[in-house]
């Protein structure tokens, strides 16, 4: 049974108008003005070619490469936010380029363009600059604070990313002395934490990690400051 119903706002429902038994009933017959519109596969493609790839295609490619469905919706939502992101994603020279593309431009690229209230293709950092950004970070070349850091920096600004963190003292120390005078100091300064730690809440660790960037001035690594830590405190 095929009907036709009408909204009636008095009783807030449908209402039956008319019904029909069978398709036919509506009498349905060819517009004789239109020709038959003949769908082949070579039409198919080419309007697949005109449309490009879908954001759902998009969406699946990018999970594919390892993002998260949270990260790889937010990504595709935005389509400058989408552009920039495999812009710079390309532009890194990782294996792991798709993840620490995703976290610079939802993480710091996203951030900044709130709370300027434009969008991140605006930001006026290029997509090769933020790509440098993201390699240095690949390699642990620069803590995730540097990499923040350093991409706001290169907004609106020009000259070589690597100068530019060079200068800023952004790169990773890697002097084995240094790392051992921080966390010999925090140590001593912070015996509360230090005791909490060894009777197993490992968790507050991360305080004094904390206190190690700091004092190095985010020049230290975070893995190798946890490391040293755990390894002078005797857990």
């Amino acid at each position: 049974m095929k009907s036709t119903h009408g909204w009636d706002d008095e009783q807030g429902r449908t209402v039956l108008q008319r019904d029909k038994e069978d398709a036919q009933d509506y009498r349905y017959f060819p517009d004789p003005d239109l020709p038959p519109v003949e769908v082949d596969d070579a039409w198919i493609d080419r309007a697949r070619a005109r449309v490009g790839e879908t954001p759902m295609a998009k969406l699946a490619r990018f999970e594919s490469m390892g993002l998260t469905l949270k990260d790889a919706t937010a990504i595709v939502e935005e389509r400058s936010v989408c552009t920039f992101f495999e812009e710079t994603m390309h532009a890194i020279n990782h294996d792991d380029r798709a993840r620490v593309a995703s976290n610079l431009v939802l993480q710091v690229g996203m951030r900044l363009a709130n709370e300027r209230e434009v969008l991140v293709s605006d930001l006026g950092i290029s997509s090769s600059d933020a790509g440098a950004i993201g390699t240095m970070r690949a390699r642990d070349e620069i803590a995730a604070s540097g990499a923040e850091r350093l991409f706001e920096l290169m907004c609106g600004r020009e000259g070589d990313v690597r100068a530019i963190a060079e200068a800023e003292g952004l790169f990773i120390v890697r002097d084995e002395g240094a790392l051992d005078a921080w966390c010999d100091e925090v140590i001593a300064s912070n015996p509360p934490i230090v005791e909490q730690i060894r009777s197993g809440k490992t968790q507050a660790i991360g305080r004094l990690i904390g206190e190690v960037m700091k004092k190095s001035g985010g020049q230290a690594d975070p893995k190798s400051v946890r490391e040293r830590l755990l390894e002078k405190i005797g857990t």
